[in-house]
Formats: C-alpha cells, sequence, structure tokens
C-alpha cells in the first residue's frame, strides 16, 4: 500500500538518472492503481503474447501428441498469481517494460519449461480461442445427430450427448483441459479430442463421415424421432409439477377435477387454524426482525416460470377449499379476487390489489396473501404491489395477513397457517429479514 501523509498526500517513488526523485501526488489518484495490483499485473502478463507464447510453445508437443496438458494449466495459473516485486510499489507506479521483461524472464526460467521443437510458431493466443470457440460449436452441431443416431442404431448410452446445453458443456471441458489454447482445430483434431478425453461414444469411428458411420437416412430419421420425443418429455417435466402420485400439467389441466381432488385428498389432513389469532412464533435465532424486504409471487428459484406458475394457483386453490370449510356461510368465490380464480371459477380477478382474498371473520375484513410452496422452506416472499398493500394495511391498522400453504406436493401431510403482516408490528416478533431480497423467514 501507498504512504499517506498527513496531507492527504502519498509519496510516489520514480526512478530519474540514478536518484529517486519523490512527487506529492492525492491519495485518490494512486490508491485505485495499487488496490488492484494484483490483479491488474497478471492480466497484464497474460496479454503479453510473448510471455504466453513461451509457455504454449513448451508444451505444444503435449498438445500435438493429445497428451495430458496439466503442467500447461499449472504454469498457466502461476502466472495468474504472479505478483509483482513488493518493492515496487514504493519505487515505481507502472512497472517499465524493460523491468517487466527482467521479472517475467526470471520467473519463466523459474518454471523449468520442455525445451519448444525448433522453428515452431503459433497464431497469438487469443486469436486461437475465439476461432477454437465458434469452430467447435459448429463440429459439436454437425456431429449431434450423427452420434445419436449411431449410439440408437448400436445400443449405446449416447452419454454426453443426450445431455441439453450440449455445446456449452463439451467446449468447456476442452477448455478446462487446455485444447483451446494451441492451433486452430481441424475436424479431426477436435474429434479426436474429444476421444481422448472420454466425450465421444465409446468404438464409434472419430468422424462425422454418415457412409463411415454406417448410417442411413433412416437411422438419421429414426434418432430425430427418439430426440423430438425425449425434448418433449424434458418440456412436460420442465412445466409440471407433482401432486400426490400424478404428474400436473399445466396445459389441459382441469382445475374443476383438481379441486374435488383437494377436497377428497388434503383437506381432511389440513386442521382449521383461527383466522382471527395467529401462532406465537418468536424470530428465528441469529437474526433481527426487520420491516424491509422484496421479492416476487413465491420463493420457488428452482422452479420454471410455469411450474411456478401452477405452484401459485395450487396455493390458492387449498386456501379457497380451506376457507369454504372454515368459513361455510360466507360467499368465498367472491372473496377470491387475484387472477387465478378465473382457472376455476367465472369472473375476472385483479393481480394489482397485493392479496388474494378478501373474508370477514370475527367481525373484521381480512386482506389474505397466499404463499404456496411445494416443500416447506418457511420462507415468505413479497412482491411489489403485496409490499404496498402490507405497508397500506399497518399504516391503517388495517388486518393483512399471510395464509402460508406448505407441502403442496404431497396433499396428505398438506399444512395452511396463518401468519401476521410481515411489514406490521406483529410481524416483528415472527419474521427475520432473508438475505435474498423481499424474502422473510419465520420459525415454529
Amino acid at each position: 500500500e501507498a504512504t499517506q501523509s498527513r496531507a492527504g498526500l502519498v509519496h510516489h517513488f520514480t526512478k530519474a538518472e540514478g536518484t529517486h526523485s519523490v512527487l506529492l501526488r492525492p491519495v485518490a489518484d494512486l490508491l485505485p492503481s495499487y488496490r488492484c495490483r494484483g490483479a491488474c499485473f497478471s492480466d497484464r502478463l497474460l496479454e503479453n503474447d510473448r510471455i504466453m507464447d513461451r509457455v504454449r510453445l513448451a508444451h505444444l508437443s503435449t498438445f500435438q501428441r493429445f497428451g495430458d496438458l496439466s503442467q500447461y494449466l499449472g504454469n498457466h495459473e502461476s502466472i495468474q498469481a504472479l505478483q509483482p516485486d513488493p518493492e515496487w510499489s514504493t519505487t515505481v507506479r507502472h512497472a517499465p517494460q524493460e523491468l517487466l521483461n527482467d521479472f517475467v524472464t526470471t520467473f519463466i526460467d523459474s518454471l523449468k519449461l520442455p525445451t519448444p521443437a525448433e522453428g515452431a510458431a503459433l497464431f497469438p493466443l487469443s486469436e486461437v480461442r475465439n476461432y477454437n470457440g465458434r469452430y467447435v460449436r459448429t463440429v459439436v452441431r454437425t456431429a449431434a445427430p450423427l452420434v445419436r443416431a449411431w449410439c440408437h442404431k448400436n445400443n449405446v448410452p449416447p452419454g454426453v450427448w443426450g445431455a441439453a446445453n450440449l455445446e456449452e458443456g463439451l467446449l468447456n471441458t476442452l477448455d478446462d483441459r487446455g485444447a483451446l489454447d494451441f492451433t486452430k482445430l481441424d475436424e479431426a483434431t477436435a474429434l479426436k479430442w474429444l476421444e481422448k478425453l472420454d466425450l465421444w461414444p465409446s468404438l464409434m469411428p472419430a468422424t462425422t463421415n454418415q457412409e463411415d458411420l454406417h448410417l442411413s437416412d433412416d437411422d438419421l430419421d429414426g434418432a430425430r424421432l427418439k430426440a423430438a420425443e425425449k425434448e418433449r418429455e424434458q418440456e412436460l417435466k420442465r412445466r409440471s409439477i407433482t401432486f400426490g402420485d400424478q404428474l400436473l400439467d399445466p396445459i389441459g389441466l382441469d382445475a374443476h377435477a383438481l379441486a374435488d381432488q383437494f377436497v377428497k385428498l388434503a383437506m381432511p389432513a389440513v386442521a382449521p387454524p383461527n383466522l382471527n389469532t395467529t401462532s406465537k412464533r418468536g424470530v428465528p435465532r441469529g437474526s433481527k426482525s426487520s420491516h424491509a424486504g422484496g421479492g416476487g409471487k413465491a420463493a420457488q428459484g428452482h422452479l420454471s416460470e410455469q411450474q411456478r406458475d401452477l405452484v401459485g394457483f395450487l396455493g390458492e386453490l387449498a386456501a379457497y377449499q380451506w376457507l369454504k370449510r372454515i368459513l361455510p356461510r360466507q360467499d368465498i368465490d367472491s372473496a377470491w379476487v387475484s387472477r387465478y380464480r378465473e382457472k376455476l371459477l367465472p369472473g375476472r380477478g385483479n393481480d394489482s390489489l397485493g392479496y388474494d382474498f378478501e373474508v370477514v371473520a370475527g367481525g373484521k375484513k381480512l386482506f389474505l396473501e397466499v404463499k404456496g410452496h411445494l416443500q416447506d422452506p418457511m420462507v415468505v416472499e413479497l412482491g411489489e404491489t403485496e409490499v404496498i398493500a402490507a405497508q397500506d394495511c399497518a399504516r391503517r391498522r388495517r388486518d393483512y395477513r399471510i395464509v402460508y400453504v406448505s407441502r403442496l406436493g404431497s396433499p396428505e401431510s398438506m399444512r395452511v397457517e396463518v401468519l401476521p403482516n410481515p411489514l406490521g408490528v406483529e410481524g416483528q416478533t415472527v419474521y427475520r429479514l432473508d438475505d435474498k431480497g423481499l424474502r422473510y423467514r419465520f420459525s415454529r
């Protein structure tokens, strides 16, 4: 670190004609360069083709025989971790090229690199990597249907060639093994590296020539049909959720049949809490209560958009059936005000209100926001309209409650709980603010 004087200046030493002169400059002018000194220094080295070419040339023969490049990768990491001479922080601000060259030469000599072949030359590293990144994607796109067809015909598992994000996965593996850093790849070399790294099907010739693979057009068509079928299955899984022993697909969902299933399977197991009281809980240990927060419709980050939408509907459907059970004299159809009601009931809903149900219990009007979860994370996440509604109710002393519905995927163990307004006074004793936006955690 540079040394700060009482005047808010730093001593900046520069070498001139065998002597050191002292320059006084504001701290703000110098600290940024010193703060990133290590990272900036290693980046500068990696951008120097002369430095990297010495390392690449030393390991070129290993690359050409498809050998283990771990030593090359280790040398590369050593350069990334290289730090400038500590004395430079008090003698120079920017290392001159002559000084940098001497420093690097000494360091590279310490690596004891293999002797490169005489007359060997390479394209610049950045040029080679950019070319290979594009070329490998092209090769993979060409090879993919042939690999799948060959595997299907020969009853061989496709392995990584049946995975999603195939191009990115193969490219990253080649990069991690150093195979993209030496020469501009051709198809034969790229396929040989895939074979060497066990990324090519066993016993399959490393080629994209259809005749050499003994594949007919019918073989390719059959593989395409199978791939399309697998994609449909994957898409079904991406949009569906498990409810008991069945898979719920949002496309073509029979909401009325599902409502009947809730009455039959889930409602008998749900204990009816009193809407006018909230269970007394303490703020989770190790946390402070808070009125700040944020988030979305539900804390279901690992789910797809269609799955989150389906879970949201299931949560409100569970709350709807539960409210009908505990408030039998009230018109719960009219009390359901969000747009999810449109999946089951006539009439339009409104998602801008910040709550899902508006009921009367014990002579008081209650505004209920439903939070549904397949599991039981004990998390309440508020969206923008919900924050506004919760704040407004807290300010006007109106009853805003959270209906927390957990274990929606297992109807026989589903649970419904009533929690206080996260932004109200009572909420301070129940929630702690999570570290991921407007999310509140509670404990039982």
